[in-house]
């Protein structure tokens, strides 16, 4: 059994899992349908803690939320697969329609996320409905940034180096008392007087998604 069926498109899972698809049973579909996500879910969504992006990628899959989808893979997941926003439509309808069953990852039991790295971790979680049940691996990587707003629109964006981009002036006993500082190095000028927001940010975001062999 494989979450991806044969030919090209991201390959979310392992390629060597594929070969079994023609083995799900039709009536399988009905079976597959998952409850829509609580308002109070599609609120709480976001990328701030791996479980966060977890649960966000489960109520968007639930929800039938596409753009919600693609934000949660992470930029490096994207560039290696060839995935954009476009491609990643036409991709998940074939992949839903020729396995409905990837629908209940939305239901799925996760576990508490295991460090790899200090920018890496992972998820397992597990699947089980009737008589079917798969074991899952997720990895997500962190990714920091900034985004820039000028007159209410998004002027530029682009990943940083946290560390390299904040630090903190001043010692705790000083007075004035310590403050965050922080520098952005532009790639073109702006007009202060315009500008209306600027975000830094640290997300989690999903970098691969694979079955687990028993």
């Amino acid at each position: 059994m494989s979450f991806s069926p044969p030919g090209p498109g991201p390959r979310l899972f392992p390629r060597r899992a594929r070969a079994a698809l023609a083995a799900i049973p039709f009536c399988a579909l009905a079976a597959c349908a998952v409850p829509r996500p609580t308002p109070e879910a599609l609120i709480e969504t976001g990328f701030r803690t791996p479980a966060q992006t977890v649960r966000s990628f489960q109520s968007a899959l639930a929800a039938d939320l596409v753009d919600l989808e693609y934000r949660c893979f992470a930029t490096s997941f994207k560039r290696r697969e060839g995935l954009t926003q476009l491609t990643w439509r036409a991709y998940r309808a074939e992949l839903l329609a020729r396995w409905p069953a990837l629908r209940r990852l939305a239901t799925a039991h996760v576990e508490t996320p295991e460090e790899l790295a200090a920018d890496r971790v992972l998820v397992r979680g597990r699947v089980e409905y009737l008589w079917y049940d798969f074991d899952f691996e997720v990895e997500l990587v962190r990714e920091d940034f900034y985004e820039l707003y000028v007159d209410g629109l998004r002027a530029l964006d682009d990943a940083i180096v946290w560390d390299g981009v904040l630090w903190v002036e001043g010692q705790a006993e000083d007075w004035p008392p310590p403050s965050l500082a922080a520098r952005l190095p532009l790639s073109e000028p702006v007009d202060p007087s315009h500008l209306s927001e600027l975000r830094l940010g640290r997300e989690w975001k999903i970098d691969a998604l694979r079955r687990v062999e028993r």
